[in-house]
């Protein structure tokens, strides 16, 4: 049923990844070249069969796709009214970075990391903090006496964490994103987790979502999720921020709002409607 050896000529199509010089190979943008899934196309193919397709609203099956999900497969519990819907993540974290720090502060990244990370921060007049992880011929890990020297005396305001980390694929143990969790806390730094590369680790290997290690990290966090990067689904433009804390979910909905558009903020008063409830 899934064949991962049909070569799919992507040229010509609108391709940011093969629109490209012949003579050039990207490898650049975490843009798989199989084809979605068979059941994936179904759906879509069965909602094109309606031919309307107007505003709609957050089913139940959005959030059922993300709670079951997290449960079945990583053992995290979430709850409906913690989710909340934006059009991407990227988006999303240059919106909670204007929203959740001033211009000028400082945001902490764990380097090497993404590129359009660094853009977000930047573009928003804000500071990279840049801290440097060890790297011992195998793997990379995070100095976390460079780290904790940093929230201290560098009073930053926000942390920017991959999880697994992007681009040198790490999984952090649960100690380690424990230790963030922390030392963030301790400081008074909110963490933004990116996770959106979850699904896609070593067979055998573990991947722990930031939330779910401690209280701690649950109450001082922002995670970012979306089915994208694992199903090949990112001109869907679709994603979601998972936020157990109240007070920090609150301050997120209106930020996501102000920064979306009509359709977007009317989204989230109707998912904000069915939290009262």
């Amino acid at each position: 049923m899934y064949d991962f050896d049909k070569i799919t000529d992507r040229r010509n199509t609108d391709s940011v990844k093969w629109d490209i010089r012949d003579s050039e190979l990207p490898m650049w943008v975490a843009d798989m070249d199989f084809p979605a899934a068979p059941e994936i196309v179904d759906a879509f193919s069965d909602r094109l069969r309606h031919p309307v397709f107007g505003y709609s609203k957050l089913c139940d099956e959005w959030f059922d796709a993300y709670i079951n999900w997290w449960k079945k497969y990583h053992g995290m519990d979430m709850s409906r009214d913690h989710l909340m819907f934006c059009s991407g993540v990227v988006p999303a974290i240059s919106s909670l970075i204007r929203h959740l720090t001033v211009p000028g502060d400082k945001i902490v990244l764990l380097t090497p990391n993404y590129n359009h990370f660094y853009n977000c921060i930047k573009d928003n007049d804000r500071q990279v903090l840049e801290v440097e992880m060890i790297y011992n011929g195998s793997g990379y890990h995070i100095d976390f006496e460079r780290l904790e020297n940093a929230l201290r005396e560098q009073s930053a305001t926000m942390m920017i964490v991959c999880n697994p980390q992007n681009p040198t694929g790490t999984i952090w143990t649960v100690s380690d994103l424990q230790r963030i969790g922390q030392l963030c806390s301790k400081y008074n730094v909110i963490v933004v987790s990116d996770e959106i590369h979850c699904d896609i680790i070593t067979p055998g290997k573990q991947y722990n979502p930031f939330a779910a290690v401690s209280e701690i990290n649950r109450n001082n966090s922002i995670t970012c999720i979306a089915p994208t990067k694992a199903f090949n689904l990112a001109g869907l433009q679709t994603s979601a921020l998972y936020i157990p804390d109240k007070d920090i979910r609150s301050r997120v909905r209106s930020s996501i709002a102000v920064d979306g558009n009509a359709i977007i903020d009317i989204i989230l008063k109707i998912d904000l409607q069915g939290e009262k409830r």
